[in-house]
C-alpha cells in the first residue's frame, strides 16, 4: 500500500523578507571593535580565495591605525618597566672621606700666592704689551736683518720696545667691548687685562710714529721724508723689517670700518688714546687681515684721505690718496687728470671718473680705485694704511663698488656706495652712518676677515677697548 508524502510547503513571501532581513542585518550590523577583530582573525584562516579572506584582509588594513595605537603604548610601557628594573639592580656606592685639615697640614710645603694687587687708574704705569703675538722682541742694539721678501706677503709686525711711560685709561676715555657700534673709523686701542674683545672680523693694526726710530728717539720728519716713508713701507708690504726702523707704539688696534669726519688732526691720537705718546702729526695706522669673500665678484675700492691713504690686496696697489697731490686734489689746474700717488706712484686706470664725484672734504674728490676680482671662500689678503701728515685737519673714507651692481645717486650724480667693511655691520654702525649728511651706504658685501690664530688668542686675553667717539 503506497503512501503519499507530504508536499514540502514553500516559505511565504513574509517569511522570505524577514529571512533576507535578518541576513543583511547581520552582515551590516554595527559591531564592535574587538567582534570585529574576532571575525578578521576567524577570516584569515579562511581560504585565500574566499569571500571571508578577502574581507578580513580588507578588515585588517582598516585596523591597523587603531591596533598600532593600543600595541605601541603598551610595548613602550613594557620596555620602560624591563629598563627600570634592570638598572634598579645596579646601584653604585660611593665612599667619601673627609680629611682634616690637621691631618694634611705637614704635607703643604708651598705658600700661598699673594692676592693680587688692585690697578691704580689714576697713576702712571708702563705699558709693555706685544705688538705681535707670534713674532719674538727683537734686540734693539742688533738690529733685524732686511726682509728675505721684500715686496711679498706682509710679515707679522714685530714689538719694538718703548721706553715712554704711558698714562692709563682714564678720564673722558670710554672702557668698553669692541661691539655693535662701538668700531671707530681711527681704530679701537687694545690694552692689558683679563676681559676678552669681540675682535672677530676686525683688521688688526698697529701704530707707527715717523718722528721716532725704533729705539724711540727724535729723528724729525717733514712732508718729503713722510711720503718716502710711506712709499718704502708699501714697497715691502710693511714687513717687519722695513717697521723696525720706526717708533711702533706698544699697543695694537682694530678695525671694522673706515669713516672719518674733517676734523682737528689732533683728534688722532686721542682716538687711539696715545695723545701722550705722540704728536698729531707724521703718522699712520696701519692695519690688515685676510679677507674671505663670499660670492664670486669684481670690486674696487673708492675713498679719500687727508692726510693719506693706501689700500692693497695681495701685493698689488689697488688705491692710493693723498690730501695735497695726485688724483684727489681739487685745487690746481691739474685737478682733473689722473696724476700719480705721491707714495708708489699708483693712479687710477679708470680716468673718466677722475675728479668726478665729490668727498665730505670740499676741497677733495673721490678717487676711484682698481677693479680686483674674488672667489668665494678664498683668501684675499688686505693691507690698509691711514695717517696725518702736517696736522690741522683729517678725514678718511673707504667705500666699495661691486662691478655690474645698480646704486642710486645723490643729488651731483655721485652713486651711492656701500662703506667697506670687513664684518657684518651693527645696528648702531648703520644707524650712526644713515645720519650722516654725505650719504654713505650700509648694504656692505661680506668679507668676513679673519686674523691669524695667534692674533686672536692674544687679543682675547687683554681687557681694555678704548674707543673716543670722533
Amino acid at each position: 500500500m503506497s503512501q503519499e508524502m507530504d508536499p514540502v510547503q514553500e516559505p511565504s513571501g513574509e517569511e522570505l523578507f524577514e529571512q533576507h532581513k535578518a541576513e543583511i542585518d547581520e552582515r551590516y550590523a554595527d559591531k564592535n571593535f574587538f567582534r570585529r577583530v574576532v571575525d578578521m582573525v576567524v577570516g584569515l584562516k579562511c581560504p585565500r580565495n574566499s569571500r571571508e579572506y578577502k574581507a578580513a584582509r580588507t578588515e585588517l588594513q582598516r585596523l591597523a591605525a587603531p591596533l598600532a595605537g593600543i600595541l605601541l603604548p603598551v610595548l613602550g610601557v613594557i620596555v620602560l618597566i624591563v629598563v627600570t628594573a634592570v638598572s634598579g639592580q645596579s646601584k653604585e656606592i660611593i665612599s667619601v672621606d673627609i680629611a682634616r685639615a690637621e691631618d694634611v697640614e705637614s704635607e703643604l710645603t708651598d705658600e700661598p700666592d699673594p692676592p693680587e694687587e688692585e690697578i691704580d687708574m689714576t697713576e702712571d704705569v708702563d705699558v709693555s704689551i706685544e705688538v705681535s703675538p707670534d713674532m719674538p722682541t727683537p734686540d734693539v742694539a742688533n738690529p733685524a736683518p732686511p726682509s728675505p721678501n721684500p715686496g711679498g706677503e706682509p710679515d707679522t709686525v714685530a714689538a719694538v720696545p718703548s721706553p715712554v711711560t704711558m698714562n692709563s685709561v682714564a678720564g673722558t676715555i670710554k672702557m668698553r667691548g669692541l661691539g655693535d657700534g662701538d668700531s671707530g673709523g681711527f681704530g679701537t686701542l687694545i690694552g692689558g687685562g683679563k676681559k676678552g674683545q669681540n675682535t672677530e672680523g676686525c683688521l688688526i693694526g698697529v701704530i707707527i710714529d715717523f718722528k721716532k726710530n725704533g729705539e724711540g728717539k727724535s729723528i724729525g720728519c717733514d712732508e718729503a721724508t713722510y711720503k718716502k716713508n710711506i712709499g718704502e713701507l708699501a714697497k715691502q708690504n710693511f714687513s717687519a723689517a722695513a717697521l723696525q726702523k720706526f717708533f711702533v707704539l706698544p699697543k695694537k688696534v682694530a678695525l671694522t670700518h673706515c669713516y672719518v669726519k674733517e676734523q682737528p688732526a689732533a683728534n688722532g691720537p686721542k682716538a687711539f688714546g696715545c695723545e701722550k705718546l705722540m704728536e698729531a702729526k707724521w703718522w699712520i695706522a696701519y692695519y690688515s687681515g685676510d679677507l674671505f669673500p663670499t660670492e664670486k665678484a669684481r670690486y674696487r675700492f673708492v675713498g679719500y684721505s687727508d692726510e693719506a691713504m693706501i689700500v692693497k690686496i695681495g701685493s698689488k696697489v689697488v688705491l692710493e690718496t693723498y690730501w695735497g697731490t695726485g688724483p684727489q686734489n681739487k685745487r690746481g689746474a691739474n685737478s682733473a687728470q689722473a696724476t700719480p700717488g705721491p707714495f708708489t706712484g699708483w693712479k687710477p686706470l679708470d680716468t673718466a671718473l677722475v675728479g668726478k664725484w665729490p668727498s665730505p672734504q670740499g676741497n677733495s674728490w673721490l678717487v676711484v680705485g682698481d677693479w680686483f676680482s674674488v672667489e668665494p671662500g678664498k683668501k684675499l689678503p688686505m693691507n690698509l694704511a691711514i695717517g696725518e701728515g702736517p696736522g690741522g685737519n683729517c678725514g678718511f673714507l673707504l667705500l666699495i663698488q661691486k662691478e655690474g651692481e645698480e646704486y642710486a645717486k645723490d643729488g651731483s650724480g655721485r652713486p651711492i656706495l656701500p662703506i667697506f667693511a670687513s664684518r657684518p655691520l651693527g645696528f648702531k654702525e648703520k644707524d650712526k652712518l644713515g645720519k650722516e649728511g654725505f650719504k654713505i651706504g650700509t648694504d656692505s658685501p661680506r668679507f668676513n676677515s679673519k686674523s691669524s690664530r695667534k692674533t686672536i688668542e692674544k687679543m682675547q686675553k687683554d681687557d681694555v677697548s678704548v674707543d673716543v667717539a670722533i
